[in-house]
């Protein structure tokens, strides 16, 4: 195994996989895989699965907009909160317009999500 070094910042190698509860197979193993190289793992999932042992009973997909979010948000994308800030602003009048209220209001949760994170990030990047 490799060895950490102080002061040192390793390399990064990104993961994009599902999940095994076992731990035996997708990002529990990229991840043990990366640590074992000296490498930092960073990870996007893109589906939860429900198994043991004996086998899988459910596979559950993570929309594809989350997992492009955690991709880009794993490059430090300071570009992508505007991008998210766009497309929650264009779901919210979407689904307005089809009177899909509930489902309008949850993108206005998001909306106000990524406007908050861009703010973080913002002050982030400024004082560094």
């Amino acid at each position: 195994m490799a060895q950490p070094t102080v002061g040192v910042t390793p390399p990064r190698a990104m993961t994009i996989a599902g999940t095994d509860s076992g731990g035996g197979a997708g990002i529990a193993a990229d991840l043990r895989a990366f640590t074992a190289c000296g490498v930092h793992g960073c990870l996007a999932v893109c589906a939860v699965t429900v198994q043991n042992s004996v086998g899988v009973t459910g596979v559950h997909p993570i929309p594809p907009e989350t997992v492009a979010a955690q991709i880009l948000l794993m490059y430090r994308k300071y570009e992508s909160w505007w991008f998210w800030l766009a497309v929650n602003t264009l779901s919210v009048v979407l689904f307005g317009v089809r009177g899909l209220w509930v489902t309008a209001g949850l993108y206005t949760v998001f909306w106000i999500n990524a406007a908050i994170a861009l703010v973080r990030w913002r002050r982030l990047v400024i004082s560094q």
